[in-house]
């Protein structure tokens, strides 16, 4: 294809394109509860570490959108049963997704600890200056398990150091929970979008309906491939995108070799017209995940991106089929960039296998990142990389990766906190 001018990339602001407002994190401190003189000597510590936290997080967090994580913290501490129902009112209405509970004493844990069935749960603890905090949740974890109450993390207990500082092994276990609570929140009520059946006899390709709403707290929903065709042929599809796309398409994307048999090549014509059938079926696919109208406008242009329609997301992550039928028929996509703007990517999985785009889905909130899709087949020894490639490969790779050496490089790690 001929290259054309690119177009100018602009860095589009963070927003969120999902249905429902991106989730909080709430911070409970928790305190003893005794007057004249206990819970007193407590209340400024007690709120100062909740503050600390919560400065920590947003300071060093940002949704996988680019939007900033938001903590809300109670306006006094939680000393029983009274405050702790309070503070999960107030939870509930800021839509605090991943709770944190803090403590620099003993307070009560059965009285004092987050009950909310959904809700991602941490329970830290500070080693000074009472000394009781640490001794507080491996007595909450038990009443916690029984009220078939999920816990997000391990019973030990964090600490901080006599000045007000957050030690930086304690400051990493913070941040790894947040992250995981606020992917695991992200995820919840969302959709895989499951475009078409399963694709070429692919395990990963039979969707689990049941995997995605009981692991995940998702749903599956199936769209035939015949909605592409239709939105195709209907012409359900931004005009002016669609030349932007093919723009970047022709600047970017290098033909390959046509490895059809002869008599069976395509011809010049042919090729430029699966280029924008491919381009087509990515744009389409990716407004099926944000919702937009199937319904096709008068202008045939999609409806404006002011339209509740085209305001918010449905799917998280989606994947496309493509079979033996559906491609000795019609064209197949992948996904190309389109637009000109810098945006938080989409999820897309190739050939619909959802495993692989769970684990996408995975990496992309957990490290605000795009995910390439990884469909590893075979095993590449070291000696085999450096015949075919003259590469030595270094670090673990040097020792290849088959199952023993994996184990035992497990057994001999670390676990983290």
């Amino acid at each position: 294809m001929a290259t054309t001018t690119e177009p100018a990339v602009q860095v589009a602001a963070p927003r969120n394109r999902l249905i429902g407002p991106m989730p909080k994190i709430g911070i409970r401190p928790a305190i003893d509860g005794r007057r004249k003189g206990v819970r007193e000597s407590l209340e400024s510590q007690t709120l100062e570490m909740a503050a600390g936290v919560a400065r920590l997080l947003q300071a060093k967090l940002r949704h996988s959108n680019g939007l900033p994580v938001e903590c809300v913290i109670p306006p006094t501490c939680i000393g029983g049963v009274a405050e702790a129902a309070q503070t999960a009112a107030l939870f509930e209405r800021e839509g605090v997704g991943v709770s944190l509970t803090i403590t620099p004493c003993w307070c009560y844990g059965a009285e004092t600890m987050d009950m909310n069935p959904t809700t991602r749960r941490r329970c830290g603890a500070s080693t000074a200056p009472s000394g009781r905090g640490p001794s507080t949740w491996p007595r909450c974890w038990p009443p916690t398990t029984r009220r078939a109450c999920p816990r997000s993390a391990s019973t030990a207990a964090t600490s901080r150091t006599g000045d007000g500082e957050i030690p930086p092994d304690v400051e990493e276990k913070l941040l790894r929970f947040a992250r995981a609570g606020i992917a695991a929140t992200t995820m919840r009520g969302k959709s895989y979008l499951s475009l078409g059946g399963t694709s070429m006899g692919i395990a990963g390709s039979i969707v689990d309906a049941d995997f995605f709403e009981d692991y995940l707290g998702m749903r599956v929903e199936p769209v035939d491939m015949t909605e592409v065709v239709r939105r195709v042929e209907e012409r359900i599809y931004d005009e002016a995108e669609l030349e932007r796309a093919l723009a970047w398409v022709k600047a970017h994307c290098k033909e390959g070799r046509d490895y059809n048999g002869q008599g069976f090549e395509r011809t010049r014509a042919q090729k430029d017209a699966d280029w924008v059938t491919s381009v087509k079926m990515t744009l389409i696919a990716r407004d099926l995940m944000v919702a937009t109208s199937g319904s096709p406008p008068a202008t045939a242009r999609r409806p404006s991106a002011a339209t509740p329609s085209w305001a918010a997301s449905r799917a998280s992550a989606t994947g496309p089929t493509t079979s033996r039928t559906a491609t000795s028929w019609k064209r197949s996509s992948t996904p190309p960039s389109t637009g000109t703007a810098s945006r938080e990517p989409f999820v897309f999985a190739t050939e619909n296998d959802s495993l692989n785009g769970v684990s996408m889905l995975f990496g992309h909130l957990l490290t605000q990142t795009a995910q390439i899709f990884a469909d590893v087949r075979t095993y590449w020894s070291p000696a085999a990389v450096k015949r075919t490639t003259g590469h030595a490969l270094e670090g673990v790779a040097s020792a290849g990766s088959s199952t023993s050496s994996t184990r035992a490089r497990r057994r001999s790690t670390p676990r983290a906190g």
